[in-house]
Order: C-alpha cells, then sequence, then structure tokens
C-alpha cells in the first residue's frame, strides 16, 4: 500500500473545497459516492486494461500472490486516474488556446461536456481529486468482466461453494494549480495508491441456476460475472471485509486517505 506524499498535508490543509472527479463509467462506483453525498464528475477513462507481465503472474507462493494481485488492481486504477488527468489539462489547455468557456460551443457528448467541467473549474482555480479504481476477483486466477456466456459460466461454477477474494484498486490524483501550470508528467501527480481486499463465500449453486443467470444481463460488466448487491447475493454465504468494495469502491477507505491528505477536506 502507497502511502500519500507528506507534501500534500503542507499544500493544502484544510483550505481548500475539492471536486471529485470519477474516472469510470460504473453506475455502482456512482451511486455509492452519491449515497455518501459526494456528487462526481464522470470522466471514464478510454485507456484500454492491459496488465504488464509481471503482473499477470498465477500459483506463485501465497504472500507473492498477493503482492502480484494488488499489484495488478493498483496499476490500473493508476492508469485510469493518470489517462483522466491527461485529458482535464489537455481540454484546459485548449480552452486557453481557443479562449472559449463552457458555456460556449458544448458538445453534445455528455463526457466532453464533464472534460470541459473540470477544465474550467482548474482555470478558475478550483481543485480536482480524480479516482481510478479496478476491481478483479481471485480464485488460482484473476476474474474480469466476462465477455461471454461460456465465460461467465466458468467463472460462476469455479465460484460456487467456495470462498475468493475480491480486490478493488483506487488511484487518487490531486490536481492544483493555484501554484502555477505543470506539465502533464509523471513526476508532477500528488498522488495515492492503494487496494482493499475481501473474501466473499458462495453457497453452492446448481449448474442449472448457474445457465439461466448467465442468460440475463447482470453478470456481463461485473468482475466474476456477479453483483454481491443483485440476484446472484442470495447465494452469498457471508464475507470479510469491506461489502462496498466488492460492489467496486471502497468508500471508507477512500475518506481515510483523503481526510489524511487534506485534513478534513470538503468536497463541492
Amino acid at each position: 500500500m502507497t502511502k500519500v506524499i507528506p507534501c500534500i498535508l503542507e499544500r493544502y490543509g484544510n483550505m481548500k473545497k475539492w471536486n471529485l472527479v470519477l474516472a469510470s463509467a460504473s453506475p455502482r462506483r456512482e451511486e455509492i459516492l452519491k449515497n455518501h453525498n459526494i456528487e462526481p464528475i464522470i470522466i471514464p477513462s478510454l485507456d484500454p486494461e492491459i496488465l504488464p507481465e509481471d503482473l499477470k503472474a498465477t500459483c506463485l507462493p501465497e504472500k507473492e500472490q498477493e503482492k502480484v494481485d494488488r499489484g495488478a488492481v493498483e496499476y490500473l486504477a493508476m492508469v485510469k486516474a493518470k489517462s483522466v488527468a491527461e485529458e482535464i489539462l489537455r481540454t484546459m489547455e485548449f480552452l486557453d488556446l481557443t479562449g472559449e468557456s463552457t458555456g460556449e460551443s458544448l458538445p453534445k457528448n455528455g463526457r466532453e461536456e464533464s472534460l470541459r467541467k473540470a477544465a474550467e473549474l482548474l482555470k478558475q482555480g478550483d481543485s480536482l481529486a480524480i479516482i481510478g479504481a479496478d476491481t478483479l476477483v481471485f480464485k488460482g486466477e484473476k476474474f474480469g468482466k466476462p465477455k461471454q456466456k461460456e465465460e461467465a459460466f466458468r467463472m460462476l461454477k469455479t465460484l460456487q461453494g467456495s470462498s475468493h477474494k475480491v480486490i478493488t484498486g483506487v488511484a487518487i490524483l490531486f490536481l492544483d494549480l493555484s501554484e502555477g501550470k505543470f506539465e502533464c508528467t509523471s513526476e508532477t501527480w500528488t498522488s495515492a495508491n492503494f487496494s482493499c481486499e475481501t473474501v466473499v463465500r458462495f453457497k453452492e449453486v446448481p449448474d442449472g441456476i448457474i445457465a439461466d443467470y448467465v442468460e440475463t444481463a447482470e453478470p456481463y460488466d461485473k468482475a466474476g460475472g456477479y453483483a454481491i448487491q443483485g440476484y446472484f447475493g442470495q447465494f452469498v454465504e457471508g464475507f470479510d471485509g469491506d461489502f462496498e468494495n466488492v460492489i467496486g469502491l471502497p468508500f471508507s477507505m477512500i475518506e481515510e486517505y483523503l481526510t489524511e491528505a487534506l485534513d478534513l477536506v470538503n468536497f463541492k
């Protein structure tokens, strides 16, 4: 787990209000934030989710495997957050060059509107906390979002009647230009990067129920092919850890990091 860079306390303290940007299209992550009275700016990352070879390893000794598994989701979360941060800064540069504001020639694309809104906030002196997140399920291998019925069935068949790990990686990038504009390079980010693990235990589930379930739309945009808060949640025998982490965003841990970093941060 990577701790927040110490200088952020000196730079920001509790004097600023922060606009939170969610670098995800997940309606479940957005809902978690809204349930905690935070209305995020939604700018999904468009970068492909590709792991480097050293983070694809499986069947390692337990401690080594846990390090690799956590490293995988933390890496993907940071890729998403950085991608959106870079887009916001490029959009801000475009607005500077053209002299446009968010009220002029707004595109119909909602994502582009959100980029302009975030860029305009930076231009006027506000600050952004950009959150990227990635969730994977682990049981002998990494389970992401299934793309086909056969893949979804195999995942759920593997998970039923046993326990598995759900790990969400989180990256938070803090953008503040009050001290002057900076170049968009990895050395300039003030950031936090960490992960949260929950162990979920499934009851035994008959093949027929799994087969019927994979005919629905629910499995295909969720790591492991299920939603703990959805239909398949009835087969969860129990879990150890953070419930919201299984849904896709461990808010309690995020809040802890934000509080540590920004000293009782306030969100607009």
